[in-house]
């Protein structure tokens, strides 16, 4: 559009609301009309291109508000194949879309609006996403939204638990983040038409934040790991010293079992030698009784023979 129309709208849009002069106002204006063009084209192209009409039929067709150069220009369009290429990726796009919310025709500035006016605080993106992903009856639109927003749940849960000097609304970014995937260039999700990263506080610019919440998480992790390697030592030291304690003992029963073996085998040989040689001893003993009884009975023979002759 022309620089001169876009500045046409505006002005037309100021006879009707007093705008301050501030070029972010302007730009949501322009967002705003962009929008709402597109939602009237979807529109026009729902109830007057059918798939049972000619061209020259839907030509004829001009809706109140439309010069007919106008609609042909619009209608040759819809017949392109650029038009049919987009509407096929278009629709493609939109089967990945698992997850409509239930604010209805309501702004989400205007939700977050009426939320920070009734509950008195400002909600957390993962709050703000089940806010307008509900029923009225509480429930989740869908399992897709229920189990993103229980991921996110656990996430911070472990988050916080993990990482220290960190505010709730740090955590949860990062985690929206992670989730939902990084915002698209331009715009935050969650916060509406013509909202944008750098208009917010830095709280709101997940990169920057998600990089130092990484790093901290990171250190965090470090330390844990070190106090665990340090625990781990002392752990491998303990168990080496009861194994060497143990090893000893088993070294010392074993060392005495083998001297006892080994001396109640010398005491068996030691008592069987000696049985033995009490036994030589013992007959020697009856050896030299018997030969000093034979010399006894040898000389009283020679007695008996000289007494015979």
């Amino acid at each position: 559009m022309p620089k001169e129309d876009k500045q046409a709208l505006i002005n037309f849009t100021k006879r009707f609301f007093e705008i301050p002069n501030d070029g972010g106002v302007e730009k949501w204006i322009l967002q705003s009309v962009a929008r709402k063009w597109k939602e009237h084209k979807f529109e026009l192209k729902s109830k007057y291109f059918k798939a049972d009409k000619t061209r020259e039929e839907i030509e004829k067709s001009i809706p109140i508000g439309f010069f007919p150069n106008q609609w042909n220009a619009m209608v040759h369009y819809w017949f392109s194949e650029k038009s049919k290429h987009l509407s096929e990726r278009g629709k493609a796009a939109r089967t990945y879309y698992k997850t409509p919310h239930t604010a209805g025709s309501k702004s989400f500035a205007r939700v977050r609006h009426d939320f920070e006016m009734t509950q008195k605080k400002t909600p957390g993106r993962i709050e703000f996403f089940s806010l307008t992903h509900k029923r009225k009856d509480g429930n989740f639109i869908n399992k897709e939204a229920q189990e993103l927003a229980e991921k996110a749940i656990s996430l911070i849960e472990e988050q916080a638990a993990t990482v220290e000097n960190h505010s709730d609304y740090d955590i949860e970014d990062v985690v929206f983040a992670s989730v939902f995937k990084e915002d698209k260039y331009g715009r935050v999700r969650g916060y509406g038409l013509g909202v944008t990263p750098t208009q917010l506080s830095g709280a709101l610019q997940p990169k920057r934040r998600a990089s130092q919440f990484e790093v901290d998480r990171l250190q965090h992790q470090m330390e844990n790991m070190h106090s665990l390697y340090e625990a781990k030592i002392e752990s491998m030291k303990e168990d080496y010293e009861r194994k060497s304690i143990a090893m000893k003992m088993d070294y010392d029963e074993k060392l005495n079992s083998v001297t006892k073996a080994y001396e109640e085998r010398l005491n068996d040989v030691t008592n069987e030698h000696e049985r033995r040689l009490n036994g030589v001893t013992k007959d020697m003993e009856e050896f030299r009784t018997s030969m000093e009884l034979f010399q006894k009975l040898f000389s009283q023979r020679g007695s008996w023979v000289i007494l015979l002759h």
